[in-house]
């Protein structure tokens, strides 16, 4: 069993991705939390660290937009979805540990897969 380090924030955007569905892109994301938590001051670096953070934990997968018009100027959007990790992380809640709450963080305990034979 290993153990997942997760800021509140991050957690904030799990959330946010999760209520999002398809829809849920970086600009969106920060909406959706500055909505929630009543704040104006979340930056995109924020979101975006938060987001390349959660990917590389395998709590939420990225692709690029395949609904996007082929007509619309600028980037092609990323789009986030919750893994099915991040989907248990969610659905079995994340709890504080060791003081973790204090720090605003949280741990989330997961079982590893079993090594190849």
């Amino acid at each position: 069993m290993s153990s997942l380090l997760i800021g509140t924030f991050q957690v904030d955007v799990m959330n946010a991705v999760q209520e999002l569905g398809d829809k849920a892109y970086g600009m969106r994301i920060r909406d959706q939390i500055s909505e929630r938590l009543k704040r104006d001051n979340i930056h995109m670096p924020q979101i975006y660290a938060a987001l390349s953070r959660l990917v590389k934990l395998g709590l939420l997968t990225s692709d690029l937009d395949k609904k996007q018009s082929v007509g619309q100027r600028g980037r092609t959007r990323r789009v986030y979805k919750l893994s099915a990790d991040g989907l248990q992380v969610l659905s079995d809640g994340v709890r504080d540990s060791r003081g973790a709450r204090s720090k605003e963080l949280f741990i989330y305990e997961r079982q590893d897969e079993a090594p190849p034979a």
